[in-house]
Protein backbone atom coordinates (compact mmCIF):
# COMPACT_ATOMS: atom_id res chain seq x y z
CA UNK A 1 0.00 0.00 0.00
CA UNK A 2 1.28 3.44 -1.36
CA UNK A 3 0.86 6.01 1.49
CA UNK A 4 -0.89 9.05 0.45
CA UNK A 5 1.45 12.30 0.12
CA UNK A 6 -0.20 15.71 0.79
CA UNK A 7 0.91 18.45 -1.93
CA UNK A 8 3.08 20.87 -0.79
CA UNK A 9 1.40 24.34 -0.17
CA UNK A 10 3.73 26.16 -2.15
CA UNK A 11 3.04 23.79 -4.97
CA UNK A 12 -0.86 24.59 -4.61
CA UNK A 13 -0.13 27.90 -4.87
CA UNK A 14 1.60 28.18 -7.97
CA UNK A 15 -0.91 26.30 -9.72
CA UNK A 16 -3.60 28.36 -8.71
CA UNK A 17 -1.62 31.17 -10.41
CA UNK A 18 -1.15 29.64 -13.33
CA UNK A 19 -4.94 29.20 -13.27
CA UNK A 20 -5.59 33.22 -12.67
CA UNK A 21 -3.46 33.92 -15.67
CA UNK A 22 -4.66 31.23 -18.18
CA UNK A 23 -8.04 32.44 -17.09
CA UNK A 24 -7.32 36.13 -17.77
CA UNK A 25 -5.86 35.49 -21.27
CA UNK A 26 -8.30 34.01 -22.32
CA UNK A 27 -10.57 36.41 -21.52
CA UNK A 28 -9.29 38.85 -23.36
CA UNK A 29 -8.90 37.21 -26.36
CA UNK A 30 -12.89 36.36 -26.23
CA UNK A 31 -13.56 40.63 -25.75
CA UNK A 32 -11.14 40.84 -28.89
CA UNK A 33 -13.54 38.71 -30.94
CA UNK A 34 -16.65 40.27 -29.96
CA UNK A 35 -15.47 43.40 -30.12
CA UNK A 36 -15.29 43.28 -33.88
CA UNK A 37 -18.62 42.08 -34.14
CA UNK A 38 -20.60 44.49 -32.18
CA UNK A 39 -22.94 47.51 -33.24
CA UNK A 40 -20.87 50.29 -34.01
CA UNK A 41 -21.58 53.81 -31.85
CA UNK A 42 -22.48 57.12 -33.10
CA UNK A 43 -18.71 57.98 -33.88
CA UNK A 44 -18.65 54.59 -36.23
CA UNK A 45 -18.53 55.10 -39.79
CA UNK A 46 -20.49 52.42 -41.45
CA UNK A 47 -21.17 52.87 -45.20
CA UNK A 48 -24.59 52.14 -46.75
CA UNK A 49 -25.17 50.01 -49.59
CA UNK A 50 -24.87 52.17 -53.25
CA UNK A 51 -28.60 52.90 -54.40
CA UNK A 52 -29.57 52.31 -57.52
CA UNK A 53 -29.52 55.62 -59.78
CA UNK A 54 -33.08 57.05 -60.29
CA UNK A 55 -34.18 58.70 -63.18
CA UNK A 56 -35.67 62.44 -62.13
CA UNK A 57 -38.81 62.40 -64.33
CA UNK A 58 -40.00 65.77 -63.49
CA UNK A 59 -37.70 67.63 -65.37
CA UNK A 60 -39.53 67.26 -68.64
CA UNK A 61 -43.23 67.42 -69.87
CA UNK A 62 -44.59 65.02 -72.11
CA UNK A 63 -47.24 67.17 -74.03
CA UNK A 64 -50.71 65.10 -73.62
CA UNK A 65 -51.90 63.24 -76.17
CA UNK A 66 -54.65 65.39 -78.41
CA UNK A 67 -54.25 68.84 -76.47
CA UNK A 68 -53.20 71.11 -80.01
CA UNK A 69 -50.74 73.93 -78.63
CA UNK A 70 -48.78 76.31 -80.69
CA UNK A 71 -45.16 77.45 -80.33
CA UNK A 72 -42.79 80.67 -81.08
CA UNK A 73 -39.65 81.01 -81.37
CA UNK A 74 -38.07 83.66 -78.61
CA UNK A 75 -36.26 86.56 -80.58
CA UNK A 76 -35.61 90.22 -80.54
CA UNK A 77 -37.40 93.18 -81.66
CA UNK A 78 -37.60 97.07 -81.19
CA UNK A 79 -39.64 97.81 -78.23
CA UNK A 80 -40.83 101.23 -77.40
CA UNK A 81 -40.89 102.57 -74.00
CA UNK A 82 -44.04 104.89 -72.40
CA UNK A 83 -45.23 106.08 -70.09
CA UNK A 84 -49.10 106.09 -69.10
CA UNK A 85 -50.28 108.75 -67.21
CA UNK A 86 -53.60 111.55 -66.77
CA UNK A 87 -54.08 115.19 -67.71
CA UNK A 88 -56.95 118.11 -67.77
CA UNK A 89 -57.55 120.08 -70.67
CA UNK A 90 -57.33 124.23 -70.17
CA UNK A 91 -58.11 127.23 -71.53
CA UNK A 92 -55.04 129.02 -73.79
CA UNK A 93 -55.32 132.21 -71.36
CA UNK A 94 -53.41 134.32 -74.24
CA UNK A 95 -56.06 133.21 -76.74
CA UNK A 96 -59.39 135.22 -74.56
CA UNK A 97 -60.66 138.81 -74.56
CA UNK A 98 -62.17 140.65 -71.94
CA UNK A 99 -65.38 143.03 -72.99
CA UNK A 100 -65.98 146.21 -71.56
CA UNK A 101 -68.75 149.00 -71.07
CA UNK A 102 -67.67 152.43 -73.16
CA UNK A 103 -69.72 154.35 -70.71
CA UNK A 104 -71.75 154.82 -67.71
CA UNK A 105 -74.71 152.19 -69.35
CA UNK A 106 -77.98 150.30 -68.90
CA UNK A 107 -77.18 146.47 -69.71
CA UNK A 108 -80.31 145.54 -72.58
CA UNK A 109 -79.03 142.35 -73.46
CA UNK A 110 -75.79 139.73 -72.50
CA UNK A 111 -74.71 136.68 -74.61
CA UNK A 112 -75.18 133.86 -71.87
CA UNK A 113 -72.42 131.99 -70.65
CA UNK A 114 -71.68 128.88 -72.76
CA UNK A 115 -72.82 130.27 -75.83
CA UNK A 116 -70.54 129.47 -78.93
CA UNK A 117 -70.01 132.84 -80.87
CA UNK A 118 -68.51 133.96 -84.25
CA UNK A 119 -66.02 136.58 -84.66
CA UNK A 120 -68.24 139.91 -85.06
CA UNK A 121 -71.04 139.03 -83.54
CA UNK A 122 -72.90 140.87 -81.02
CA UNK A 123 -72.79 139.87 -78.31
CA UNK A 124 -73.76 143.06 -75.79
CA UNK A 125 -76.28 145.43 -76.58
CA UNK A 126 -76.19 148.69 -73.94
CA UNK A 127 -78.17 152.16 -73.45
CA UNK A 128 -75.99 155.02 -72.27
CA UNK A 129 -77.78 156.76 -69.65
CA UNK A 130 -76.54 159.81 -70.78
CA UNK A 131 -78.33 159.47 -73.23
CA UNK A 132 -81.88 157.46 -72.80
CA UNK A 133 -83.38 156.01 -75.83
CA UNK A 134 -79.81 155.47 -78.02
CA UNK A 135 -78.11 152.18 -78.09
CA UNK A 136 -74.41 150.76 -78.89
CA UNK A 137 -73.27 147.04 -79.39
CA UNK A 138 -70.30 145.33 -78.61
CA UNK A 139 -69.00 142.29 -80.98
CA UNK A 140 -66.67 139.60 -80.13
CA UNK A 141 -63.30 140.09 -81.78
CA UNK A 142 -62.51 136.21 -82.32
CA UNK A 143 -64.50 133.00 -83.00
CA UNK A 144 -64.78 131.21 -79.28
CA UNK A 145 -67.31 130.78 -76.17
CA UNK A 146 -68.37 133.04 -74.03
CA UNK A 147 -66.55 131.88 -71.34
CA UNK A 148 -68.35 134.30 -67.88
CA UNK A 149 -70.79 136.80 -67.44
CA UNK A 150 -69.95 139.32 -65.11
CA UNK A 151 -73.38 141.38 -65.35
CA UNK A 152 -76.87 140.32 -66.24
CA UNK A 153 -79.66 141.98 -68.69
CA UNK A 154 -81.08 145.40 -66.52
CA UNK A 155 -78.48 146.15 -64.40
CA UNK A 156 -76.53 149.72 -64.62
CA UNK A 157 -72.84 149.22 -65.19
CA UNK A 158 -70.28 152.20 -64.93
CA UNK A 159 -67.77 153.08 -67.55
CA UNK A 160 -64.91 150.24 -68.02
CA UNK A 161 -67.13 147.74 -66.01
CA UNK A 162 -66.59 143.96 -66.90
CA UNK A 163 -69.34 142.58 -69.05
CA UNK A 164 -68.42 139.28 -70.92
CA UNK A 165 -65.01 136.90 -71.01
CA UNK A 166 -64.79 135.22 -74.36
CA UNK A 167 -62.36 132.44 -75.06
CA UNK A 168 -60.95 131.33 -78.34
CA UNK A 169 -61.70 126.70 -78.25
CA UNK A 170 -59.62 126.68 -81.90
CA UNK A 171 -56.76 125.79 -79.51
CA UNK A 172 -56.97 124.34 -76.09
CA UNK A 173 -53.99 123.17 -73.06
CA UNK A 174 -53.67 120.02 -72.20
CA UNK A 175 -51.22 119.72 -68.93
CA UNK A 176 -50.36 116.33 -68.50
CA UNK A 177 -49.39 114.72 -64.98
CA UNK A 178 -45.64 113.56 -65.26
CA UNK A 179 -44.35 111.64 -61.92
CA UNK A 180 -41.16 113.51 -60.44
CA UNK A 181 -39.34 110.31 -60.72
CA UNK A 182 -39.40 110.28 -64.61
CA UNK A 183 -38.43 113.70 -65.46
CA UNK A 184 -35.20 112.13 -66.43
CA UNK A 185 -36.41 109.95 -68.55
CA UNK A 186 -38.02 113.23 -70.55
CA UNK A 187 -36.45 115.27 -73.50
CA UNK A 188 -38.67 118.05 -74.65
CA UNK A 189 -40.41 118.07 -77.11
CA UNK A 190 -41.72 114.83 -76.40
CA UNK A 191 -44.47 113.23 -78.48
CA UNK A 192 -47.86 111.96 -76.85
CA UNK A 193 -51.11 110.27 -77.42
CA UNK A 194 -53.87 111.81 -75.79
CA UNK A 195 -57.13 109.52 -75.34
CA UNK A 196 -60.34 111.55 -75.18
CA UNK A 197 -63.17 109.83 -73.46
CA UNK A 198 -65.69 108.63 -76.07
CA UNK A 199 -63.67 109.47 -79.28
CA UNK A 200 -62.25 106.27 -80.82
CA UNK A 201 -58.89 108.11 -81.88
CA UNK A 202 -56.46 109.34 -79.36
CA UNK A 203 -54.72 112.82 -80.68
CA UNK A 204 -51.25 112.94 -81.11
CA UNK A 205 -49.35 115.94 -79.83
CA UNK A 206 -45.73 117.13 -78.13
CA UNK A 207 -45.61 117.88 -74.54
CA UNK A 208 -43.20 121.48 -75.47
CA UNK A 209 -42.79 123.12 -71.85
CA UNK A 210 -42.53 122.22 -68.32
CA UNK A 211 -44.18 123.85 -65.52
CA UNK A 212 -41.52 124.83 -63.01
CA UNK A 213 -42.96 123.89 -59.65
CA UNK A 214 -43.44 120.48 -58.65
CA UNK A 215 -46.93 120.18 -57.05
CA UNK A 216 -48.79 118.67 -53.96
CA UNK A 217 -49.25 115.31 -55.35
CA UNK A 218 -45.22 114.94 -56.43
CA UNK A 219 -46.11 115.69 -59.81
CA UNK A 220 -45.02 118.16 -62.66
CA UNK A 221 -47.06 119.51 -65.52
CA UNK A 222 -46.18 119.20 -68.87
CA UNK A 223 -48.20 121.11 -71.81
CA UNK A 224 -49.44 120.40 -74.72
CA UNK A 225 -51.04 122.53 -77.20
CA UNK A 226 -54.10 121.03 -79.79
CA UNK A 227 -55.38 122.45 -82.69
CA UNK A 228 -59.03 121.91 -80.89
CA UNK A 229 -60.58 120.18 -84.17
CA UNK A 230 -62.91 118.32 -81.74
CA UNK A 231 -64.04 121.20 -79.48
CA UNK A 232 -63.43 119.86 -76.33
CA UNK A 233 -64.22 121.95 -73.45
CA UNK A 234 -61.47 123.07 -70.38
CA UNK A 235 -61.30 120.98 -67.30
CA UNK A 236 -61.83 117.62 -69.15
CA UNK A 237 -59.86 114.49 -68.08
CA UNK A 238 -58.15 112.35 -69.98
CA UNK A 239 -55.67 109.85 -71.00
CA UNK A 240 -52.40 110.38 -72.01
CA UNK A 241 -49.31 107.95 -73.13
CA UNK A 242 -45.89 109.47 -73.19
CA UNK A 243 -43.20 107.88 -75.78
CA UNK A 244 -39.70 107.72 -74.24
CA UNK A 245 -37.97 106.16 -76.47
CA UNK A 246 -37.46 102.82 -78.07
CA UNK A 247 -34.57 100.16 -77.84
CA UNK A 248 -33.87 96.80 -78.39
CA UNK A 249 -35.14 93.75 -76.14
CA UNK A 250 -36.11 89.93 -76.08
CA UNK A 251 -39.39 89.31 -75.94
CA UNK A 252 -42.33 87.01 -76.10
CA UNK A 253 -46.11 86.71 -76.55
CA UNK A 254 -48.16 87.66 -73.57
CA UNK A 255 -50.03 84.21 -73.94
CA UNK A 256 -46.87 82.49 -73.23
CA UNK A 257 -47.00 83.50 -69.66
CA UNK A 258 -48.25 81.32 -67.11
CA UNK A 259 -48.05 83.01 -63.55
CA UNK A 260 -47.67 81.03 -60.50
CA UNK A 261 -48.26 83.05 -57.71
CA UNK A 262 -45.88 85.65 -58.09
CA UNK A 263 -43.67 83.60 -60.27
CA UNK A 264 -43.56 84.17 -63.78
CA UNK A 265 -43.31 80.99 -66.02
CA UNK A 266 -42.69 79.36 -69.52
CA UNK A 267 -43.07 76.52 -71.68
CA UNK A 268 -40.06 76.06 -72.66
CA UNK A 269 -39.71 73.15 -75.72
CA UNK A 270 -36.53 70.92 -76.73
CA UNK A 271 -36.14 68.38 -78.97
CA UNK A 272 -34.57 64.74 -77.62
CA UNK A 273 -33.92 62.01 -79.98
CA UNK A 274 -36.23 63.44 -82.40
CA UNK A 275 -39.19 63.61 -79.34
CA UNK A 276 -40.35 66.55 -78.52
CA UNK A 277 -40.50 67.51 -73.99
CA UNK A 278 -41.19 70.76 -72.54
CA UNK A 279 -39.66 72.10 -69.49
CA UNK A 280 -41.20 74.53 -66.80
CA UNK A 281 -39.11 77.64 -66.62
CA UNK A 282 -39.48 80.98 -64.52
CA UNK A 283 -38.75 84.10 -66.15
CA UNK A 284 -37.88 87.96 -64.81
CA UNK A 285 -40.47 89.96 -66.90
CA UNK A 286 -39.84 93.60 -67.87
CA UNK A 287 -41.77 95.70 -70.54
CA UNK A 288 -45.00 95.13 -70.59
CA UNK A 289 -46.68 95.98 -74.06
CA UNK A 290 -50.41 95.29 -75.72
CA UNK A 291 -49.47 91.85 -76.71
CA UNK A 292 -45.73 91.05 -75.47
CA UNK A 293 -43.73 91.08 -72.43
CA UNK A 294 -40.45 91.69 -72.12
CA UNK A 295 -38.02 89.05 -70.80
CA UNK A 296 -34.48 90.49 -68.48
CA UNK A 297 -33.94 86.82 -67.53
CA UNK A 298 -34.80 82.60 -68.19
CA UNK A 299 -34.50 82.65 -71.91
CA UNK A 300 -32.10 83.28 -74.48
CA UNK A 301 -32.79 84.15 -78.28
CA UNK A 302 -33.59 81.06 -80.30
CA UNK A 303 -35.51 79.20 -77.47
CA UNK A 304 -39.13 77.97 -78.43
CA UNK A 305 -41.50 78.11 -76.16
CA UNK A 306 -45.63 77.22 -76.16
CA UNK A 307 -47.88 79.66 -76.98
CA UNK A 308 -51.28 77.85 -77.37
CA UNK A 309 -52.56 75.86 -74.15
CA UNK A 310 -49.48 76.83 -72.11
CA UNK A 311 -50.94 76.40 -68.70
CA UNK A 312 -52.76 73.22 -69.62
CA UNK A 313 -49.44 71.40 -70.53
CA UNK A 314 -47.73 72.93 -67.25
CA UNK A 315 -50.60 71.64 -65.14
CA UNK A 316 -50.28 68.00 -66.56
CA UNK A 317 -47.50 68.27 -64.86
CA UNK A 318 -48.20 69.38 -61.77
CA UNK A 319 -50.74 66.78 -61.60
CA UNK A 320 -48.26 64.28 -62.34
CA UNK A 321 -46.38 65.54 -59.56
CA UNK A 322 -48.84 64.89 -57.05
CA UNK A 323 -49.52 61.86 -58.09
CA UNK A 324 -45.89 60.30 -57.63
CA UNK A 325 -45.33 62.60 -54.28
CA UNK A 326 -48.60 60.36 -53.10
CA UNK A 327 -47.01 57.39 -54.45
CA UNK A 328 -43.92 57.81 -52.12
Amino acid sequence: MIPYRFPDPNTRRRQTFCMMVIGLIGLVLVWNVTGCQRTPDAHTHVPEPAQPAREDTRTTIAIPENLSYRTATVQKRTIVETLQTTGRTALDPTRRVLLTALQRSIVRRLAMPGETVERDSVVAVLEPVASPGMEYTLRTPLNGLVYRRFANPGEIVDANARLLEIVDLSVIWVWVDIPVSERHRLSLPVHVKIQVPGQPEPISGHIDQMAPQVGADRLLKGRVILRNRQHLPAGLPVRVVIYLGSRTALVIPKEAVVFDGVRAVVARVTRHNGHLTVSETEVTLGTEGDTYYEVLTGLQEGDTIITRNAFLILKSRRLREAIEDEDE
